[in-house]
Parts: structure tokens; C-alpha cells; sequence
């Protein structure tokens, strides 16, 4: 027995070297992959975007929508949200803690979509926060153009603030695989206003699914950069544009409003224009879900003036600050003004599901 122990003692104390160095040279290999991504967030990229000045006075194409048909005119959606992909800011990031941490989100992911299987995912928001926001942006879009599904993003408040400007971040978007991304018009502020239109087996349009950009501070970093604001929120233009697509809708619809729902990464709270403006073109329109992230929250939900605002479950564990809890949020929307919606976090690959709760509106 005594000579097993040493025997077993005798192991451990070559097995533990052995170990600590795999350790620092798989470290190594590590800081120094990071480091050389890191350098790419010194070269600034300019995107160049295809001029589209909308006006109010356009007539609408609706063929110029993407569109995903069903049969009932339905539409199955996971929202993800704040991603945070390549976080610098987590702990030990350079020794490859943010690489372990986004393994874990596109485990997740899979995770996800296998349990749900959605027709479009929509990422609203905040997917990386790195210097070299085009090469993470590249690796996402692969990510996610790999999963045969249409997919799509509303743009955060950080993602803009790197090397790329959102009109390259755009065009990444646009020419990735399965990509309903549509950069939108070019003269409103922030980019990528954009709707996905739902059709049932008929070919007739259902209800609208409605991407905007809530914007960001970024002039405050790049003062000459494109596309950029410095405050945050919905702007006056984008108001106008939303006002033209539900009323546009409305009137081949009979004078109907078509159910919509809007994605986007930041609340209405808090914006520098007034926060009223939007809210009034919201009534009657036929917008009964909004959608957002921004806060990295477990998911809530709550009603006001006869709208739900749904805060998905954050995606990414890339902010320490923000607790474990991360996951995303599984939506049905129906041709009927309902909607069931399912908060859905993991802890260690465990789903832990809140819901359905079904909901139904009249702001039509």
C-alpha cells in the first residue's frame, strides 16, 4: 500500500509540469492569435453603401422585400441579443477567456435553434465589442449564415464604435450566407431600416416584421464618420419612414393595418428627440410587439398603450457584470394580432423556459 502511494506521488509530480505547461503554451498560442487580431482593429474601414434617398412620396415595391412564407402566414422567431462577440473587456480577454466565452454562445446557439427551430433569427444588436469589428463581424456572419436559416440584425449602440464604420458592417451583412439584412435607406439617420414581409401558402402577405436602428454616440469617437449620431434613439426621418411602411401596407391591405412587429436594441426611453413622436405614430398602426435588448436583462415583459415591449434574454456571458443568465427569446407571431413568447436561458447548457405567455393586442 505505502509503495503504491509513492508510486501515485511520484506520477502526480511529473503529471502536474506536464500540465501547467500544455496550459501556458496553448495560453501562449492564444495571446499571441489575439494579439494579431487585435492589430487588424488599426487598419479604419469605410463601407461604401448604394444610394437609396427615400421619400414619403415613393411608391412602395413590395416586391423589394425579403419575405418568408408560411403556411398559416405565421412566423417562428429567436431573438438574440447582445453578443458582445471578442469582448476585450473580459476578464483575462488577451489569455483567451472571451474565446472560451463565445465557444460557449455558439454552442448555445445551436442549442437553440435545434430546440426551437425558427424561420428567421434576428439579432438585435450589440454583436461584438472589439477593435477589429470587421474581422469579428466576418466570423459571425459565417456563424450564423451556416445555419441554412434567413437571419438578420437591428445595429446596437457598440457596434459602430470600432475600426468599421456601419456601412462596411453593412455590406458584411448583406453578401453573408442566408442574410435578410437590408441596409435600407441611406438618407435616414443610422442604417439598416429594413422589413422582412410573411406570407402564408397563398402568397398573400400577413403581417411585417420591422428592423430599425436605435443609433449610437459614435460621432463623439469618429466626428467625420457616416451613418453615425451622436445620441442615441429614433430620429424624426426614421419616424416618418415607419409611418410610410405601415400606412403603405394598410392601404393593400383594404385600408387595414397588417400586423408588425418592430425589432430594435434600445427601448424608446430616453431618446433625445421626443420619445412621443414615435409613440404616437405607433397608435393604430397595427405594431403590437416591440422588441429590443441593450439592458443584458433574463427577459421581461410589460404592456403600455396597448403595445407588449419585450427585453430578450441577453445571448452573450462576454459582460461579468451582468450575471450568468443568457439564452434568447423564442417568438410566434400570427396573422391574428397574437403572439406566444417563450424567455429562454441556460445555465450550463440546462434550458430553464419561461412561457409561452400568449398576448394579443387591438392597435389596429
Amino acid at each position: 500500500m505505502l509503495l503504491k502511494k509513492l508510486r501515485m506521488r511520484r506520477r502526480l509530480l511529473f503529471a502536474i509540469p506536464a500540465i501547467l505547461c500544455i496550459i501556458a503554451v496553448t495560453l501562449a498560442v492564444i495571446y499571441i492569435i489575439e494579439s494579431r487580431f487585435l492589430a487588424l482593429g488599426n487598419t479604419q474601414v469605410e463601407g461604401t453603401l448604394t444610394t437609396y434617398d427615400w421619400s414619403s412620396d415613393d411608391t412602395l415595391d413590395v416586391n423589394s422585400f425579403k419575405s418568408i412564407q408560411t403556411t398559416d402566414g405565421s412566423i417562428k422567431i429567436l431573438q438574440l441579443t447582445d453578443i458582445h462577440y471578442r469582448n476585450l473587456g473580459t476578464f483575462g480577454a488577451l489569455f483567451g477567456i472571451n474565446y472560451i466565452t463565445d465557444g460557449y454562445m455558439k454552442l448555445q446557439t445551436k442549442s437553440l435553434i435545434n430546440a426551437h427551430k425558427p424561420d428567421l433569427i434576428i439579432i438585435s444588436g450589440d454583436l461584438i465589442t472589439h477593435p477589429a469589428a470587421d474581422a469579428a463581424y466576418k466570423e459571425l456572419a459565417d456563424f450564423f449564415g451556416g445555419f441554412g436559416i434567413p437571419w438578420t440584425v437591428a445595429f446596437g449602440n457598440h457596434d459602430g464604435e470600432y475600426n468599421a464604420d456601419k456601412a462596411a458592417l453593412a455590406q458584411i451583412l448583406e453578401s453573408a450566407p442566408n442574410s435578410y439584412f437590408d441596409a435600407g435607406p441611406t438618407n435616414l439617420e443610422g442604417i439598416g431600416q429594413h422589413v422582412i414581409t410573411v406570407k402564408n401558402a397563398g402568397g398573400e402577405i400577413t403581417q411585417l416584421v420591422i428592423i430599425m436602428d436605435t443609433n449610437d454616440e459614435v460621432l463623439k469617437i469618429y466626428p467625420e464618420r457616416k451613418y453615425a449620431t451622436l445620441e442615441p434613439g429614433i430620429y424624426p426621418n426614421q419616424i416618418e419612414w415607419y409611418k410610410w411602411i405601415v400606412n403603405q401596407f394598410s392601404m393593400l391591405n383594404n385600408g387595414k393595418p397588417l400586423p408588425s412587429s418592430i425589432f430594435m436594441h434600445i427601448n424608446l426611453a430616453g431618446y433625445p428627440e421626443d420619445p412621443a413622436a414615435l409613440t404616437n405614430a405607433l397608435h393604430k398602426s397595427g405594431t403590437g410587439y416591440i422588441f429590443y435588448g441593450h439592458t443584458h436583462s433574463s427577459g421581461e415583459i410589460y404592456q403600455d398603450n396597448n403595445i407588449f415591449y419585450i427585453n430578450g434574454v441577453k445571448s452573450g456571458i462576454n459582460y461579468m457584470d451582468s450575471g450568468n443568465t443568457t439564452g434568447g427569446t423564442f417568438i410566434q407571431l400570427f396573422a391574428d394580432y397574437t403572439a406566444e413568447i417563450t424567455l429562454v436561458a441556460t445555465k450550463l447548457f440546462t434550458f430553464v423556459e419561461r412561457g409561452p405567455y400568449t398576448y394579443s393586442h387591438d392597435n389596429y
